[in-house]
């Protein structure tokens, strides 16, 4: 999930790049949307107003991944957020 008010679209093309050497990334439905919301700029990425919504960012149990599929995606995107951001300070 994307700020849309804050959007990062080099950070998130990273971390799904990542996270998909090791899980599936859910594709977008026939309209382009991936639970109600349009997909942007990689798959598996909306946006919303976090700030605005109170929302924060997370990740939870995908139904088609075993809990260690689902560890080690979080892991390599935690990864690939810090490899991000040290490269774009």
């Amino acid at each position: 999930m994307d700020d849309s008010e804050n959007a990062q679209p080099g950070f998130q093309q990273a971390v799904i790049a990542a996270g998909e050497k090791v899980t599936h990334i859910a594709p977008a439905d026939d309209n382009g949307e991936t639970i109600g919301s349009s997909v942007v700029v990689a798959r598996g990425v909306i946006q919303y107003p976090l700030k605005q919504l109170g929302l924060y960012a997370s990740i939870t149990s995908a139904p088609r991944t075993t809990r260690e599929q689902c560890n080690t995606a979080q892991s390599v995107a935690v990864c690939a957020a810090i490899d991000y951001a040290l490269a774009h300070r």
